[in-house]
């Protein structure tokens, strides 16, 4: 039986592979995507997405809006709860069955569902995905866009690095997690911290920048936002 071969291989049509494969084709290349499950599939997600990140293609992603998000509601196992205003335009929801179809059809690619793959083998002259079928495709590059807990990449031995910025938010995180009474009132009930996180969740800013800033928001914020009583009661003093 014949090889097949193509340029690039991609593994996972979700949102990470579905990128891949979109600009990959736009660059010229011969792509294809190998996705386990059958088109569309069901995918359990709150279905958040940053417009920043829709910018990036030149895709109108109207058809597949849900929503779009202003606001926003904490609420914690004890009963408190708060809530704030999202930057204008800054989020919109997805149903990712329909998303992910949705983005991964924009790309020049061929893209074959219900085609899990078994194996993949690797040798001087590029890569080789096995089929759960037992057909091989050949590729010069392959990329592994599986999900977090890629089978696939722990078979073949790649070791996932965690990029600076997000080992900055994972280091910082603990601390905010450990002590949720301080978060409470210091972190999630802080304005100041509170707009820093959304923008953060909005992509218009960094972990680092964020953890960098958040002794000084944390200050600033139990300053600036003391209850309005004592204010009151201050000023009412003869």
């Amino acid at each position: 039986m014949s090889v097949r071969e193509y340029d690039v291989i991609v593994v996972g049509a979700g949102p990470a592979g579905a990128t891949a494969a979109f600009h990959l084709g736009a660059a010229g290349q011969r792509v294809l995507v190998l996705e386990k499950e059958r088109l569309p599939r069901h995918k359990p997600c709150a279905g958040g997405v940053p417009t920043s990140v829709l910018r990036r293609f030149p895709v109108d992603f109207s058809p597949v809006v849900e929503r779009a998000v202003r606001r926003v509601r904490f609420r914690f196992a004890d009963g408190r709860e708060v809530a704030a205003d999202l930057p204008q335009g800054a989020v919109v929801t997805v149903r990712r069955d329909r998303f992910d179809h949705y983005l991964v059809s924009q790309a020049r690619a061929e893209v074959r569902d219900d085609a899990p793959v078994a194996d993949i083998r690797q040798d001087d002259t590029g890569v080789e995905a096995v089929l759960a079928s037992g057909e091989a495709i050949r590729a010069r590059y392959l990329i592994l866009a599986d999900g977090a807990n890629s089978r696939l990449a722990r078979r073949v031995g790649l070791r996932r690095e965690i990029g600076s910025d997000l080992l900055w938010g994972l280091q910082w995180a603990p601390f905010f997690y450990a002590h949720p009474r301080v978060s409470f009132e210091w972190g999630v009930r802080n304005p100041l911290f509170l707009r820093e996180f959304l923008r953060l969740f909005a992509w218009r800013t960094t972990y680092r920048a964020m953890a960098l800033r958040a002794p000084f928001l944390v200050v600033l914020g139990a300053l600036c936002c003391r209850k309005p009583e004592a204010h009151h009661d201050r000023a009412s003093e003869p």
